[in-house]
């Protein structure tokens, strides 16, 4: 993947992100994740291993952003 196409932050509103979340979040080359809800130990564990940052139980009124995008 270019440098292009990777994301530097990315932000859920979900109310779990699990490890079946992280392993698309990790294709798509970010290095910040911010979320709604909590993460789960699976989850944490693989964004450790790939090195990407992450906060969770973020107040959603702090997820402010300039587009909103959605991935199916």
């Amino acid at each position: 993947m270019s440098d292009e196409d990777k994301y530097i932050e990315v932000k859920v509103w979900a109310a779990k992100f699990t490890a079946y979340d992280a392993k698309k979040l990790i294709k798509q080359g970010a290095s910040i994740l911010l979320c709604h809800g909590y993460i789960t130990n699976g989850a944490k564990k693989l964004l450790n291993e790939a090195g990407i940052q992450y906060r969770e139980n973020i107040c959603s009124d702090k997820l402010k952003i300039d587009q909103p995008y959605h991935d199916e």
